[in-house]
């Protein structure tokens, strides 16, 4: 076993039966060199399980909360719309509509992002894109189910 090269034996039923010698076997060296340092242990953990940063945490929670009081605001008053709340709010309307489906996002995923626990890539942009209605298939689509 070297540390600079791979050996690649290659066998098949016709090679083992006219080779019965281990030293009439075909082998393919091939040069390698290890790009990350030598540890020893686990040296890389899967990206789920690293917990997500509290500015990402906070900036999630805001956006949740916002949408939220948006369309309480729209539910409340029929009078009001997105184009009001941003122009009170001082957004472009395509943002205010693009963050208020957050209004209705799983109870399973908002646990997970106010205990922690939210993938660490999970991010504002990343939880209003293309954000299905149903529950389990948000959980699904952001890797929490």
């Amino acid at each position: 076993m070297c540390r600079d090269q791979i050996t690649v034996t290659l066998r098949s039923d016709d090679v083992q039966d006219a080779a019965n010698n281990q030293n009439d076997v075909p082998t393919i060296l091939v040069p390698f060199t290890a790009t990350l340092p030598l540890r020893k242990g686990i040296s890389h953990t899967p990206s789920g399980g690293q917990a997500i940063d509290e500015a990402t945490r906070s900036a999630l929670l805001m956006a949740i909360a916002r949408s939220r009081a948006w369309v309480d605001t729209i539910v409340k008053d029929p009078a009001t719309d997105i184009g009001t709340i941003a122009k009170r709010e001082n957004l472009a309307e395509r943002h205010v509509r693009f963050l208020a489906p957050l209004a209705y996002l799983s109870p399973r995923i908002i646990e997970a992002i106010a205990g922690g626990r939210a993938p660490a890539d999970l991010t504002v942009t990343r939880l209003a894109r293309n954000l299905p209605t149903v529950w389990a298939d948000q959980e699904k689509q952001l890797g929490f189910a």
